[in-house]
Protein backbone atom coordinates (compact mmCIF):
# COMPACT_ATOMS: atom_id res chain seq x y z
CA UNK A 1 0.00 0.00 0.00
CA UNK A 2 3.19 2.21 0.86
CA UNK A 3 3.91 1.79 -2.73
CA UNK A 4 1.38 2.59 -4.56
CA UNK A 5 -0.45 5.56 -1.62
CA UNK A 6 -0.78 8.04 -4.07
CA UNK A 7 -3.21 5.99 -6.25
CA UNK A 8 -4.75 5.01 -3.04
CA UNK A 9 -6.01 8.97 -2.29
CA UNK A 10 -6.44 9.29 -5.89
CA UNK A 11 -8.89 6.31 -5.92
CA UNK A 12 -10.44 7.80 -2.73
CA UNK A 13 -11.01 11.02 -4.10
CA UNK A 14 -12.56 10.24 -6.96
CA UNK A 15 -14.89 7.96 -5.35
CA UNK A 16 -15.94 10.13 -3.25
CA UNK A 17 -16.87 12.46 -5.92
CA UNK A 18 -18.54 9.79 -7.45
CA UNK A 19 -20.52 9.23 -4.43
CA UNK A 20 -21.23 12.93 -3.47
CA UNK A 21 -22.00 13.83 -7.04
CA UNK A 22 -24.67 10.53 -7.24
CA UNK A 23 -26.20 11.44 -3.82
CA UNK A 24 -25.43 15.12 -2.81
CA UNK A 25 -26.36 16.70 0.10
CA UNK A 26 -23.07 17.31 1.45
CA UNK A 27 -24.52 18.47 4.44
CA UNK A 28 -26.71 15.16 5.44
CA UNK A 29 -23.41 12.50 4.44
CA UNK A 30 -21.31 14.86 6.96
CA UNK A 31 -23.86 14.35 9.64
CA UNK A 32 -24.47 11.09 8.90
CA UNK A 33 -20.13 10.14 8.40
CA UNK A 34 -20.41 12.33 12.28
CA UNK A 35 -23.09 9.80 13.73
CA UNK A 36 -20.96 6.26 12.26
CA UNK A 37 -18.08 8.14 14.37
CA UNK A 38 -20.37 8.37 17.33
CA UNK A 39 -21.18 5.07 16.67
CA UNK A 40 -17.43 3.15 16.28
CA UNK A 41 -16.09 5.44 19.22
CA UNK A 42 -17.18 4.30 22.12
CA UNK A 43 -16.16 0.55 20.94
CA UNK A 44 -13.13 1.65 19.87
CA UNK A 45 -11.98 3.18 23.09
CA UNK A 46 -13.60 -0.15 25.05
CA UNK A 47 -11.18 -2.31 22.69
CA UNK A 48 -8.07 0.02 23.60
CA UNK A 49 -9.17 0.12 27.45
CA UNK A 50 -9.42 -3.69 26.95
CA UNK A 51 -6.13 -4.14 25.73
CA UNK A 52 -4.52 -1.65 28.22
CA UNK A 53 -4.91 -4.67 30.37
CA UNK A 54 -3.79 -7.19 28.75
CA UNK A 55 -0.51 -7.99 29.05
CA UNK A 56 0.80 -9.84 26.07
CA UNK A 57 -0.02 -6.64 24.26
CA UNK A 58 1.22 -3.97 26.74
CA UNK A 59 4.11 -5.64 28.18
CA UNK A 60 4.81 -7.21 31.89
CA UNK A 61 6.41 -3.63 32.87
CA UNK A 62 3.52 -1.19 32.10
CA UNK A 63 0.46 -0.50 34.60
CA UNK A 64 -1.99 1.17 32.75
CA UNK A 65 -3.28 3.83 35.98
CA UNK A 66 -6.78 2.49 37.31
CA UNK A 67 -8.43 6.06 37.16
CA UNK A 68 -7.58 5.99 33.37
CA UNK A 69 -9.33 2.78 33.26
CA UNK A 70 -12.41 3.57 35.41
CA UNK A 71 -12.67 7.41 33.81
CA UNK A 72 -12.46 5.84 30.75
CA UNK A 73 -15.03 3.01 31.30
CA UNK A 74 -17.88 5.95 32.12
CA UNK A 75 -16.67 7.92 28.57
CA UNK A 76 -17.85 4.46 26.92
CA UNK A 77 -20.79 4.36 28.75
CA UNK A 78 -21.62 7.78 28.38
CA UNK A 79 -20.80 8.24 24.70
CA UNK A 80 -22.60 4.73 24.46
CA UNK A 81 -25.74 5.88 25.67
CA UNK A 82 -25.56 8.92 23.22
CA UNK A 83 -24.58 6.73 20.31
CA UNK A 84 -27.82 4.37 20.94
CA UNK A 85 -29.86 7.86 21.85
CA UNK A 86 -29.01 8.96 17.99
CA UNK A 87 -29.77 5.35 16.44
CA UNK A 88 -33.31 6.49 15.26
CA UNK A 89 -32.11 9.87 13.88
CA UNK A 90 -29.53 8.32 11.95
CA UNK A 91 -31.75 6.03 10.54
CA UNK A 92 -34.22 8.54 9.28
CA UNK A 93 -31.72 10.07 7.32
CA UNK A 94 -31.90 6.84 4.64
CA UNK A 95 -35.75 7.18 5.12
Amino acid sequence: IMENEKWFVIGFIAVSTVVMTLLGQPATLLVLAGAVNGLILPLTLLTVLAASRNKKIVGENYKHPTILLVLGIVAVVLTGIGAVRSLPNILTIFG
